[in-house]
């Protein structure tokens, strides 16, 4: 598996993957017009242009995608392939953002956390010269 940094042509290539994992996973949980309004989010010119995002490819074949806004504070999408679940693709995409991203916090508001009063925060903390991200404030 690799991570690669995606253009805006290959995040265009990308979005049937983000729809068709979003629609297996996610969309039972969102009302009809949240379902809608997330197709027109991934499908508007402005909202990808505000996107930075990296793909997992096995044998050139996208099974993920993270993308971040907001200059890298705010994970948008989040999404791997059902079949390549439980592989760590996850992770190898989230150690991408982590490791070329500039931000001090990251915001990251998951389906699963929706009943959360507030979004999961990841702070970069200095520490002996290295950057680690933590939960921890």
């Amino acid at each position: 598996m690799k991570i690669k940094h995606l253009n805006k042509r290959k995040l265009k290539q990308a979005l049937s993957l983000v729809w068709k994992v979003f629609c297996e996973y996610e969309a039972k949980d969102y009302p009809e017009s949240g379902k809608q309004a997330f197709w027109s989010a991934i499908h508007s010119e402005e909202y990808l242009d505000m996107l930075d995002a990296y793909g997992a490819f096995e044998d050139e074949e996208l099974i993920g995608i993270i993308a971040m806004r907001n200059e890298g504070r705010h994970v948008a999408l989040f999404f791997v392939d059902g079949a390549f679940h439980k592989r760590g693709i996850g992770r190898s995409l989230w150690n991408a953002v982590l490791e070329n991203n500039t931000a001090d916090t990251i915001t990251f508001r998951y389906m699963k956390s929706w009943d959360l009063p507030e979004p999961v925060r990841y702070r970069r903390k200095a520490a002996s010269g290295m950057c680690r991200w933590s939960t921890k404030w």
